[in-house]
């Protein structure tokens, strides 16, 4: 880990993912090959510069789960969420530019009088996956979150999600056995 919590990783490759590639972390194969230094930071104090850059990257994030864009709206409620500090943010950027994200929450666990930390999102631009990003970003929230004094790391996707699953497995995160998630809706979806 770098000071301010910055931290660095090597994918082995720039641009779009071949699909002859293995593993970004482990042996590659195929041929243009330019290493490119990921950084991964949290956005402590945003700017309104980085919230906006955030927001774009945010709209496609929205935009995979069948939202309309609205990056004035996203920029909007990503500055109250991360300014008010009930969100996190930290950001993998290549040369300055944001390439992906992941929102964390921190919450009371109120059974071990303690606290953790769940990942609320998390998004890699699509011609930058496969390279290790996704990778990166969930270790330095680790870091944090261990050095926070946070007494686990909890993510959840859907359960037909199989590369994310398989990205959280490899990473050490394992099912949690014994739980169902309910909701109870109290604003209807404009979609349904």
């Amino acid at each position: 880990m770098l000071p301010s919590g910055k931290h660095r990783y090597r994918p082995r490759k720039n641009g779009n993912a071949l699909d002859d590639m293995r593993n970004p972390v482990g042996e590659p194969t195929g041929t243009a090959r330019v290493e490119t230094e990921v950084l991964v930071r949290p956005l402590a104090a945003p700017t309104e510069a980085e919230i906006n850059e955030l927001a774009a990257l945010f709209d496609q994030y929205r935009a995979h789960y069948g939202q309309a864009p609205e990056s004035g709206a996203s920029a909007s409620w990503l500055r109250h969420n991360l300014r008010s500090g009930r969100l996190a943010a930290f950001v993998a950027e290549v040369q300055g530019a944001q390439i992906g994200f992941a929102i964390t929450m921190d919450l009371p666990a109120s059974l071990r009088l303690g606290h953790y930390w769940q990942i609320r999102d998390l998004f890699v631009a699509p011609s930058r996956r496969r390279l290790g990003v996704a990778r990166v970003l969930l270790d330095a929230i680790r870091g944090c979150a261990i050095a926070a004094g946070a007494l686990r790391l909890a993510v959840q996707t859907e359960v037909d999600n199989a590369g994310a699953i398989r990205l959280y497995e490899t990473c050490g995160f394992t099912p949690v056995e014994g739980y169902r998630g309910l909701a109870l809706t109290l604003v209807p979806d404009e979609g349904s």
